[in-house]
């Protein structure tokens, strides 16, 4: 096992400059009610732009 997992976040801006935070859901064993950028960790194998990709459709339902 590897003592480190490699994670991507998403940085989406609008128009205005402003930021697209996700906040965690109060029943998460880990930072509950934290606010975040979208993302998430690397699965073996995939690319990070897959994993970006990955993570934006589960987190958001968005297609890129």
């Amino acid at each position: 096992m590897n003592a480190f997992r490699v994670s991507v976040a998403g940085v989406i801006l609008d128009a205005d400059g402003r930021i697209l935070l996700c906040q965690r859901s109060q029943t998460k064993k880990f930072a509950p009610g934290a606010w975040h950028m979208p993302g998430g960790g690397v699965d073996e194998g995939e690319s990070i732009e897959d994993a970006l990709r990955r993570e934006l459709r589960e987190e958001l339902a968005l297609e890129l």
